[in-house]
């Protein structure tokens, strides 16, 4: 039976550790950097490299980590990843002890990890949304802590891939990210054919598309869009010869417009190109949610681009979305803070201030309440002291 030795646990660590630097420390800034602690600049190249360099101390991490240009939490998340991987590094070359845990109804389990989730992602109750975020990385913890993952592939991948926007919405990032990059990396030692039925073959293959754009999804929300990018293409390699093809690479094209413009510069006509194949398949499909915030994610883009013909554009397209979500029977808080999000964003480039200053107040309101901290944090961190 196939499991995560210790050194595979220590590369994902590390890389974890990678995506971190990469997003808060840009690579012209790293001499500075590297001489503030004690390392010569190569350093940052020969830490890629699990293969031929040895871990860094605890010490020299601990310095890392308290001069690193980012918020405490995600200091505090670069320190417990370097200190995980070096563990288990440390231990190289024995298999991870994992504990089975007799008679887990793991199955079960998975499905009350499913429900809570889209209890949280769909709960009008903002108090409701984050009791059930917090109950579904609780349930989903305990399994992937006590479970062998080759002895329920399925069930461990859709786990990790749950643990990824679970940790998202509650702003533990880096950690949802290190369950994508497992899961992910697990499904590279796993074939379509070693599965029985049809149905289980079909959802392997979903996984691995799902786990592989989890993670070009969780270096987005590290603030990392130009290696986000890479990790969609990626996941789009994976879609080919797919059975759900053209519903995937609508999910693909959605997910991709929405890091895109997040880049210093884009295309205009790319944005449009993806929102515009997107549509037409959600349409198709009958997912009016997703047609939505789709549209939501172009207005997004219009925004970023600038110009008063694309300012107008993404205020009706707002408005469009905001009336479409009220009429959606399953819609929660999260949806409804991209939307304000968005809007708030528009008003800013507008250098509309006394809408800025109710909407930003609403989400803030909205997502400090609902426990979706990476939405919450992000505000305050795009807006900073301009907030009254």
């Amino acid at each position: 039976m196939l499991i995560l030795s210790n050194y595979d646990l220590a590369s994902i660590h590390r890389n974890t550790c990678v995506a971190i630097l990469d997003a808060y420390l840009p690579h012209g800034n790293r001499g500075a950097f590297a001489a503030q602690i004690g390392v010569t600049p190569q350093w940052f190249t020969y830490f890629r490299q699990s293969d031929s360099f040895s871990m860094p101390s605890l010490e020299l991490g601990k310095r890392i980590a308290d001069q690193l240009p980012a918020p405490d939490h995600i200091r505090c998340a670069f320190y417990e990843h370097l200190a995980a991987a070096r563990e288990a590094y440390d231990a190289a070359g024995q298999e991870v002890a994992y504990r089975t845990a007799k008679g887990l109804p793991i199955r079960d389990l998975v499905q009350e990890v499913a429900d809570a989730f889209n209890e949280a992602t769909f709960h009008a109750d903002m108090n409701e949304t984050r009791r059930q975020y917090e109950e579904a990385e609780a349930k989903a913890l305990l399994i992937v802590n006590n479970t062998p993952p080759m002895a329920y592939p399925l069930e461990y991948l859709t786990v990790c891939s749950y643990l990824l926007h679970i940790c998202s919405a509650l702003d533990r990032v880096p950690q949802g990210l290190y369950w994508a990059m497992v899961g992910r990396h697990i499904t590279q030692f796993l074939v379509r054919n070693e599965f029985v039925t049809w149905e289980e073959r079909d959802r392997f293959e979903d996984l691995r598309y799902l786990l592989a754009r989890d993670e070009a999804l969780g270096l987005h929300n590290l603030g990392n869009p130009k290696v986000s990018l890479a990790a969609y293409d990626h996941a789009a390699s994976v879609l080919q010869g797919h059975h759900r093809k053209k519903e995937w690479q609508a999910d693909l094209s959605r997910n991709k417009l929405i890091t895109l413009s997040t880049m210093p510069r884009f295309g205009i006509r790319e944005a449009e190109a993806l929102a515009n194949s997107a549509e037409l398949e959600l349409e198709r499909t009958g997912n009016h949610l997703a047609v939505l915030l789709t549209r939501e994610a172009l207005a997004r883009a219009y925004i970023e681009y600038g110009g008063h013909k694309n300012l107008a554009t993404a205020e009706r397209m707002l408005g469009d979305v905001q009336s479409g979500l009220d009429r959606q029977e399953s819609v929660g808080q999260l949806h409804f803070s991209i939307v304000l999000k968005t809007l708030t964003r528009l008003h800013w480039v507008r250098q509309d201030r006394q809408s800025w200053d109710k909407t930003v107040h609403q989400v803030l309101t909205l997502t400090q309440n609902a426990g979706l901290f990476h939405q919450y944090h992000n505000v305050l961190q795009r807006y900073g002291g301009a907030i009254g």
